[in-house]
């Protein structure tokens, strides 16, 4: 790949900050936006009391990110990668689906929307691109700002989030902590963070409540890094490969 670079920030780099520059407003206006579609599929989450929330790659990220606060409110949450669920699919009957895509048009929608002969009547959508595929084939919930441009997902996550956060309203949760953070985003000192890290070979990301978020850092680390980013649940961590650590393995904890 062939990228200008400026006298001190690689472009891709400057790509990044754009699209950070402008989530918190971009979420903002997402969640304000949202209010029919969310309400329409917390009307379907009461009534099916199940949810399965299919995507890939930073998309399912987020699906395993939000399983914990569905789950909190009653309803029986699970995240799946849509390649999987096209290969070892789980029953769609009598459940909420969620199929989120920031382009709206992966091969993997495209393809499963063929297969289950475009859903069931109890299919929603999340994106970002409101001409979309996804966004045509059910009613969708259409984050604002568009396709993030960058090669790595950050405001599109930002986004994402934010169009759940309108669904967890509509079901009752508070949204007001994520509106304040949104409104009044914090810029967290990470100079201790880089000096850890400087140095390692590979990174492991570890959560409880938190892993879903812990594996969508770990693919972000991985891209932005390019070095080897893993994530293990708390338990597993713990009884999983612990002589792999050392000097050369990085550690963030949620």
């Amino acid at each position: 790949m062939t990228m200008s670079i400026s006298k001190d920030r690689p472009a891709g780099l400057i790509a990044i900050d754009r699209e950070m520059a402008r989530q918190h407003a971009d979420a903002i206006a997402s969640y304000e936006g949202a209010t029919a579609t969310a309400q329409r599929i917390a009307a379907s989450l009461k009534s099916t009391g199940r949810l399965l929330l299919l995507g890939m790659g930073g998309s399912h990220a987020v699906g395993r990110a939000v399983e914990p606060l569905y789950r909190a409110l009653g309803i029986e949450a699970v995240a799946v990668p849509l390649s999987e669920q096209l290969g070892e699919p789980l029953s769609i009957e009598g459940k909420t689906i969620l199929v989120t895509s920031q382009s709206g048009e992966s091969a993997e929608v495209l393809r499963w929307f063929r297969e289950t002969d475009g859903g069931t009547s109890e299919t929603f959508g999340l994106t970002l691109e409101e001409d979309a595929f996804l966004a045509k084939a059910v009613p969708s919930l259409v984050g604002s700002g568009g396709t993030e441009r960058a090669f790595a997902a950050t405001r599109s996550l930002t986004v994402t989030f934010a169009l759940h956060l309108a669904v967890l309203a509509a079901l009752g949760a508070d949204p007001a902590d994520a509106l304040r953070a949104l409104r009044d985003p914090e810029a967290p000192v990470i100079d201790g963070a880089l000096a850890a890290l400087a140095d390692v070979g590979a990174i492991v990301t570890s959560g409880r409540k938190l892993q879903g978020l812990a594996e969508a850092i770990a693919l972000g680390l991985t891209e932005l890094s390019r070095l080897p980013c893993f994530s293990l649940e708390g338990g597993q961590l713990r009884h999983g490969p612990m002589e792999m650590l050392g000097a050369s393995v990085g550690v963030v904890l949620f």
